[in-house]
């Protein structure tokens, strides 16, 4: 009864003094009796040694009494039996409830012997008419009703559905084409499963049922000698890979070494060149049932003696541009087509092209639900736009044939502001070209800005450039507008980490014969991109120069790596650290230069320098960050037709305004912020004669949350809303994709 209910020891309080409860309080008083009474409990002690009465709170298993314990000796045993009745009755208690615990868990270890066998018993008939006769009846089954599918090496299963027998094998049991953490069908999820190839592998069996799979026949090529696989699972003797020959079944490989790990490792079969030129089967089979009895097989190869693939290879598929995709949106206003199952997103897409009247279409995503791998074609009616909604799990796109055609139609005349005097009105031209880094090719404020103007009424010719030229950025994000803009051309010559001196040279013409040119008073290496390091081609400044002056305005983001040149440990400037202020003098005479050959070649062409945005932790607009761009604000004051575009980005702690996909870069928000900076500063200078009407740019009207109850230039001015023109209401504008994609226009 100790060890049941593991009662401690207390302490009784004497002479008056507070007593202390502890439980197990009880069992004080006879310890000490038997401690005074020369260890027997039933001595007699005299009432001149006994203490005084103490009064205790004593505790029984767990329940609390307060008891009053009398040290004469006329009250042992009635003490005694009392504490040994109630101590009995509360363990007895005690034990009945470890009784119905014990029961309720064989009951429920009962429930699941009783499920498990359910499964390996009532596993499925065999598939594609292949019976379950024994394996020579079975090979002759196939070889005779085999859809006769030609197979493709290297074999890695990446081509079948989830759940599903792979493609023109026969399969009896639960065999199925599987993937980590997968439970369609027959499949487990196998936590912690590695080594396969690719994200699918074909399990044979599973951990507790028998099943067989066989493959359509295949000739040996002439160059064979060995073939190789990856096998995981531990069903050794009667299960595993064999591969018999049609002619008569017998077997020219057996690998039934399993292992009870879940790591797939190589496996090969030699010495198969006198095969050559024989026709085969692959049989799988597992034969066991219990906690290791599977066959899980993957990336089968043919190979030569030199360990080449020898095996048939998959035709060269024609591709297929997915012009848009959307993670989380479903596209309302569209007519259903058809549906079927695919692989991926990409693959509905492709499906999507080459249906001739397919607009759009939309893929599920999500796992273990009806949508999964499902997809929808839909049909768009000339001229429409689809309108979004969100839906978790759902993945819905536009194909390059649906992209080309969509145009967000012309603002309201409720959503603009106008004025007269300025230097180009509404309906006349506008050329756009981009001069700058990064900020170029992984962002999409070029683009907005393009469809912001055009969708002002000015019409918007690309420009006729000349020196390398780009019309779309080169890997962006999926914004919620991406179906927009995404189509539109703007001429631009941008490069990953270029600096702003890299871009207003004329070549090598200033560099010394050690490599080095000055700049401001500093040294810097005669080299192009990330730390002045990857590349030597020389760059005419001269020559993009002519190609901006075939422009209206010219927007230049040259010089935002200036100052980043510390994970390079700056080796663009001999090892001197030079970050932040001291930036700018290498900055402000790199973007003189620039701007002054651009107006050389064309006095007329608007320059726009953009202001750089914060690029440290938190992303808060510090005082020297404020100073950078002050100090080039004032250097460009004076030059005519130029103007810097300052703004304020909201810190992380505020809202999301910068992307995953490229670190560092703001995302969709940012770029329509950027982009909203530009127009206003515009139409500040007369330069555009109509704009949108805007808020002024404070943090509170650039993050708003209830954007359903905003007015159209609340809306407009929100980085956190967009004005949809699917049916021109307010809704939440998010922070785009976590991944970028590459435009295919």
């Amino acid at each position: 009864w100790w060890s049941i209910c593991s009662p401690r020891v207390g302490r009784v309080g004497r002479g008056g003094a507070k007593p202390r409860a502890s439980r197990g309080a009880w069992l004080r008083p006879l310890l000490q009796m038997r401690l005074l009474d020369g260890g027997e409990p039933g001595s007699p002690l005299s009432s001149e040694d006994s203490p005084r009465d103490s009064e205790e709170e004593v505790s029984l298993c767990s329940r609390k009494h307060t008891r009053t314990v009398g040290w004469h000796s006329s009250d042992w045993n009635t003490f005694r039996v009392r504490s040994f009745q109630h101590l009995d009755s509360r363990c007895k208690r005690r034990g009945r409830y470890c009784q119905v615990a014990i029961s309720a868990c064989g009951v429920v270890a009962m429930a699941i012997v009783i499920l498990v066998l359910l499964q390996t018993f009532l596993a499925p008939a065999p598939r594609n008419g292949a019976e379950t006769k024994g394996d020579a009846e079975l090979l002759l089954a196939v070889a005779a009703s085999s859809n006769q599918g030609d197979l493709i090496f290297p074999l890695s299963f990446e081509d079948t559905l989830e759940g599903k027998c792979p493609t023109h094998w026969t399969c009896s049991g639960p065999a199925a084409v599987c993937f980590p953490g997968s439970s369609s069908g027959p499949c487990r999820p196998y936590p912690g499963i590695k080594g396969h190839d690719g994200k699918q592998f074909l399990d044979v069996g599973n951990d507790f049922g028998t099943a067989t799979a066989i493959s359509p026949p295949f000739k040996l090529p002439q160059r064979i000698d060995r073939l190789c696989f990856r096998r995981c699972g531990g069903a050794d003797k009667g299960s595993g890979f064999y591969l018999k020959r049609i002619l008569d079944g017998s077997e020219i490989c057996v690998a039934e070494n399993g292992r009870d790990v879940d790591v797939f490792s190589e496996q090969c079969c030699h010495d198969l060149a006198k095969h050559a030129g024989e026709e085969v089967i692959i049989l799988i089979r597992d034969a066991q049932s219990s906690g290791w009895g599977k066959v899980l097989v993957d990336d089968i190869r043919l190979l030569d003696s030199s360990g080449r693939d020898v095996g048939p290879r998959a035709p060269k598929r024609p591709k297929y541009t997915c012009a848009l995709v959307q993670e989380d949106v479903h596209y309302d206003g569209v007519k259903s087509l058809d549906s079927g199952m695919t692989l991926s997103a990409e693959a509905c897409c492709a499906r999507c092209e080459q249906h001739p009247r397919c607009g759009a279409w939309a893929w599920g995503k999500k796992r273990h639900n009806w949508l999964t791998n499902k997809c929808f074609l839909k049909e768009l009616t000339e001229g429409a736009v689809p309108k979004q909604r969100y839906w978790k799990g759902v993945v819905s796109g536009l194909p390059l044939k649906t992209m080309r055609r969509i145009k967000a139609p012309l603002y309201r005349s409720s959503e603009y502001q106008e004025q007269q005097g300025a230097a180009i009105m509404p309906g006349s031209e506008i050329r756009l070209y981009g001069i700058g880094s990064s900020s170029m090719l992984w962002m999409n404020w070029i683009e907005e800005l393009h469809l912001v103007l055009s969708r002002l009424g000015y019409s918007m010719p690309e420009v006729d450039a000349k020196v390398k030229p780009e019309f779309h950025p080169r890997s962006v994000q999926t914004c919620d507008d991406s179906m927009y803009y995404e189509h539109l051309r703007t001429a631009r010559f941008a490069r990953i980490g270029w600096c702003s001196w890299d871009f207003s040279k004329e070549g090598w013409s200033d560099c010394g014969k050690d490599g080095y040119r000055v700049i401001g008073g500093q040294r810097v290496r005669c080299q192009h991109g990330p730390g002045c390091s990857h590349s030597k081609e020389p760059i005419f400044a001269t020559k993009f120069a002519e190609d901006a002056a075939r422009s209206d305005i010219t927007l230049v983001a040259t010089w935002f790596n200036d100052d980043q040149q510390r994970w390079s440990k700056f080796k663009c400037f001999e090892g001197h650290k030079i970050q932040s202020i001291a930036a700018t003098k290498l900055s402000i005479p790199s973007l003189l230069e620039t701007v002054r050959t651009i107006h050389a070649a064309n006095p007329k062409v608007w320059v726009v320098v953009l202001g750089k945005y914060p690029q440290v932790w938190g992303h808060y607009t510090y005082g020297w960050f404020r100073e950078v761009n002050r100090l080039v604000r004032e250097a460009l004051s004076n030059e005519p037709r130029t103007f810097f575009i300052d703004y304020y980005m909201p810190p992380d702690n505020v809202t999301h305004m910068y992307q995953r996909a490229h670190p560092g870069h703001p995302n969709c928000r940012g770029s329509k912020l950027l982009s909203l900076a530009v127009l206003r500063r515009l139409y500040e200078e007369k330069v555009i004669g109509r704009s949108l009407s805007l808020k002024e740019p404070t943090e509170r009207n650039l993050v708003r949350h209830s954007c359903e109850q905003l007015g159209s230039a609340e809306c407009h001015t929100s980085v956190t809303c967009w004005v949809d023109p699917a049916d021109n209401t307010c809704k939440p504008y998010s922070k785009g994709s976590l991944t970028a994609h590459a435009l295919k226009f």
